[in-house]
């Protein structure tokens, strides 16, 4: 032990190990190994120490630890230090090489430090090259495992660590170690193992590396490893069959603010077993790392509770996804990535932007906000893993790119899907497919139960053409009106039970959704537009089955610029006795919520079948006002809102409510001038002639109520045999032409008016023959003109109670004189 005291000193030592004293801490103090194997140790607090030069001292004794020298004239080895330093001591290690021929193994609490200990060697920071003179080198010339961490609180900083056939840093697997720290230095070409594997470690933390060539992973937490950090390391050609980073069932780990490339073997970073054995294990958090050129995922997450966030993935060629979630995993997060360029066209594989589940089903997993955008395919899950699979494509951003809109959630298929229809075709019953931003071909026949949702502006257009090439810019309804033939195809064709079709935009087709046999269909939140008819059955026959659709909902949406909003026509078939028809089809349990309609020729809803209908929040502007146009038979006829025109069958319980019909059913024609034909809501069941006869219709139990009709013809209609029970209650109607109401069929109908003083005229409301109306004027002093069928007028009380009177011009006055059951005024 050599004590210099004060001064500037020169200490020499001997043969034997040697320790120089200093008076103060470690950190006061600066040390420089000079290239002729001298040190300089220079006190930063001047008056005490002095500057000292040093030759054969192996060791630096502060007042607070030692610092052990090797290299120069300090110990020839990094072992012999390590065995000669004590918990706590540091041990410098002089620039230059050191071969070695077994594992460093470092079994006490001490910092080891090259030369370049602090100093970043990532690429970007330009500050170091690895096999450079100023290095630290160890070098284990093909020996498996060059340093093994065996206690501790043992830190690693500023080399440059090379040439091994395993592990090059590693620990044992049968003990444990806690508080490893491995940072600043170069890492790299191992032949066959990992470059960093530590087992059993609890809070280590590898940071700013530059890890490389290696044929295992880069950088390896294994084992019972917990709350490990791996942070801001450049990780790159790596071969691994696993990944550059990789989480061998570490758990409540954090990978962040890594560069990650060439990684030729699998995945860029990997999260518990590929085996699935960690499934039920905490994996922690992947945030901000960037990762590209990788042979499979970008990230592959085997563990529960995880968060992947932040990071940018790109030139993945993976057969699952840039980020790809599997086996029984629970609470994931995947949230805020730019997923971009990921996938090789023609290679074989489908690299999704974002897959969750391929032989597994993952649960509660949640992806949000992410971009997506050039990949092969964007993003795929199985039934039942995501938490927001309704707004997932909301959720997140896409672009337009064909091959990147139609996405698929399938159970044991998956693909590149530039169609819809290609989707359609993979799809097994139940899955949901996700059409992106963009425009899609129609002709689409949906043949399964499937969920079709669409992003704002997933757009499936077809063409209409006619007599001088179609409409082209011109409103398809104004062009019908003034064309006598047309041509186009099918938007959607709906031929299973348990279809949902959402948030779609569709145009330019002959018909925009055909119904064949379906149960249980709902249409939410479609805008049909410049299509012939928005929503049909088909073409009717006289002689065959038609469709059967039971259980459809139709929530929400619009249907315009078109000749109907929606048909369902009626057909039958001939029995044993061709005399003898039956209907066929149905059109039952049917609800249509909040649909709007505007600027459609001739119908809104037009319905020959209705079982167990609701009519509900319907908003019809400009329907009917034109009525039929060439290509139809006729040219201003038979123009309605909404119609019941019911064939073959016996129907019943129809609800039509909280409606607003504005200039609707005036049937104008080219002449501009309205027909009789025309009406906001017309109600009939067909029982005349030989066909509508054969079997006759009849209507049983219709409630039409809170609703307004301003500008028509006829209001409310019922004509040929009409519908039994029938209560029109709370429906104003205002700027008729010839009547707010008007029967012109065998059986009568109820209107409720409601309190307050009101005037019904229906002079002109019905035909000679017919029946009437019968009138509850409600409360309030009422103007009530009858029809010319014979009309009742309805009161609450006993007869006692009432003073009739006649008045001069014909009429009477109904004056209620005994208010005790309510006051229905004076009439």
């Amino acid at each position: 032990m050599i004590d210099g005291g004060g001064g500037d000193d020169q200490l020499t030592g001997g043969a034997g190990t040697d320790t120089a004293g200093f008076t103060g801490t470690a950190a006061g103090y600066s040390i420089t190994q000079n290239d002729d194997g001298t040190v300089t140790v220079v006190d930063g607090t001047a008056g005490r120490d002095g500057t000292d030069q040093l030759s054969g001292v192996e060791t630096l004794a502060f007042s607070d630890s030692r610092t052990l020298l090797v290299g120069g004239s300090g110990f020839a080895t990094i072992q012999e230090a390590v065995d000669a330093a004590q918990d706590g001591d540091t041990i410098l290690v002089k620039a230059g090489t050191y071969a070695i021929t077994s594992a460093i193994v470092i079994d006490k609490a001490v910092t080891l430090l090259g030369e370049q200990a602090g100093v970043d060697p990532r690429g970007a920071a330009g500050l170091r090259t690895a096999g450079d003179g100023s290095e630290t080198i160890i070098d284990g010339g093909g020996i498996s495992t060059l340093i093994q961490v065996a206690a501790d609180g043992v830190t690693i900083d500023g080399f440059d660590i090379r040439n091994g056939s395993g592990d090059l840093i590693t620990s044992s697997s049968s003990g444990t170690i806690a508080d490893p720290v491995i940072q600043y230095s170069f890492i790299h070409d191992s032949s066959g193992d990992e470059g960093i594997q530590l087992r059993n470690a609890s809070d280590a933390v590898i940071q700013f590396n530059n890890v490389f060539d290696t044929a295992g992973d880069g950088i390896n937490l294994a084992g019972s490893s917990t709350g490990g950090q791996i942070l801001s390391n450049e990780v790159h050609d790596i071969a691994s069959t696993n990944a550059a980073i990789y989480l061998d069932g570490a758990q409540n780990s954090l990978v962040q603010g890594n560069l990650i490339y060439a990684v030729t073997g699998n995945d860029g970073i990997k999260l518990g077993d590929k085996g699935g054995s960690n499934a039920g294990d905490s994996g922690g958090q992947v945030v901000g790392n960037v990762i590209h050129d990788t042979a499979q995922d970008g990230i592959s997450v085997y563990m529960s509770n995880v968060t992947v966030s932040g990071n940018e993935i790109h030139d993945s060629h993976s057969a699952n996804g840039a980020i790809f979630v599997e086996f029984a995993v629970d609470n994931i997060a995947i949230t805020g990535n730019d997923i971009h360029d990921n996938g090789i066209a023609g290679d074989g594989n489908t690299t999704f932007g974002i897959r969750v589940g391929k032989d597994s089903t993952p649960t509660n997993v949640t992806i949000t906000g992410n971009s997506l955008t050039g990949n092969e395919a964007q993003i795929f899950h199985q039934e039942g893993s995501l938490t927001n699979a309704a707004t997932l494509v909301a959720d997140n951003t896409f672009d337009d790119a064909s091959t990147a809109n139609v996405t698929l959630t399938v159970n044991t298929v998956f693909g590149d899907f530039s169609t819809i229809q290609a989707a359609i075709d993979a799809a097994a019953p139940g899955d949901t497919i996700y059409v992106g931003a963009g425009t899609y071909a129609g002709g689409i026949v949906i043949d399964k139960a499937l969920n079709i949702v669409g992003a704002d502006g997933a757009v499936i257009a077809g063409t209409i053409t006619g007599s001088g090439g179609g409409p082209g810019s011109a409103d398809l309804d104004s062009w019908l009106q003034t064309h006598s033939s047309y041509s186009g195809d099918n938007g959607i064709t709906v031929e299973a039970d348990g279809v949902t079709l959402q948030n779609l935009d569709l145009s330019g087709f002959k018909w925009g959704v055909v119904l064949g046999d379906t149960d249980g269909t709902t249409l939410r939140d479609l805008d049909i537009s410049q299509s012939v008819v928005g929503i049909t059955n088909g073409y009717p026959t006289t002689n065959g089955q038609g469709p059967s659709i039971t259980n459809l909902t139709i929530d929400g949406g619009s249907i315009s610029h078109g000749q109907h909003g929606i048909t369902i026509n009626a057909s039958k078939e001939a029995t044993a006795d061709p005399s003898v028809s039956v209907g066929t089809g149905a059109f039952s349990d049917v609800t249509i919520n909040g649909l709007t309609l505007s600027d459609l020729n001739e119908k809104g809803i037009y319905l020959e079948q209705a079982q167990d209908l609701t009519i509900t929040g319907a908003l019809l502007t400009d329907v009917g006002e034109y009525g039929r146009t060439p290509s139809f038979g006729g040219d201003g006829l038979y123009g309605a809102g909404i119609e019941l025109n019911l064939k073959y069958g016996d129907y019943s319980n129809i609800l039509i409510d909280d409606f607003t019909l504005t200039g609707v059913g005036h049937s104008y024609g080219a002449d501009g001038i309205a027909d009789p034909t025309g009406a906001g809501i017309a109600i009939h069941a067909r029982d005349d002639g030989s066909n509508y006869g054969n079997p006759p219709a009849t209507l049983d139990g219709v409630t039409i109520s809170n609703g307004t009709i301003d500008g028509t013809y006829n209001g409310i209609k019922f004509t040929d045999a009409g519908a039994s029970d029938v209560t029109i209650d709370g429906v104003t109607v205002g700027n008729a032409e010839n009547s707010p109401f008007f029967n012109g069929s065998p059986i009568g109908v109820t209107i409720l008016l409601g309190d307050g003083a009101q005037t019904l005229d229906a002079s002109s409301g019905s035909l000679d023959g017919s029946a009437g109306f019968t009138i509850d004027g409600g409360g309030g002093d009422d103007v009530l003109i009858g029809s010319a069928g014979d009309d009742t007028a309805l009161y609450h009380g006993d007869r006692a109670g009432y003073d009739l009177s006649a008045q001069s011009d014909g009429g009477v006055t109904v004056a209620d004189s005994d208010t005790g059951n309510g006051d229905e005024g004076t009439d």
